[in-house]
């Protein structure tokens, strides 16, 4: 089976628990993590290994 590419919008604690999840399964690929706050983002982003964006907007059109 193919890799799902996944984008988790919204960087608290839901958000990087879910993110935690789906990178670690093995057939999906974490591409990245958005928050309006973008230290908040930043932060969640760097304990994951994946990009911070600014908008869910933003994580598409750099993803899709």
């Amino acid at each position: 089976m193919e890799q799902v590419r996944i984008g988790v919008v919204g960087a608290g604690y839901m958000g990087r628990t879910y993110a935690g999840i789906v990178r670690a399964h093995p057939l999906a690929e974490l591409v990245g993590i958005a928050d309006l706050n973008q230290e908040v983002a930043a932060r969640a982003a760097a304990e994951l290994g994946i990009d911070a964006y600014a908008s869910a907007g933003k994580l598409l059109e750099a993803t899709a």
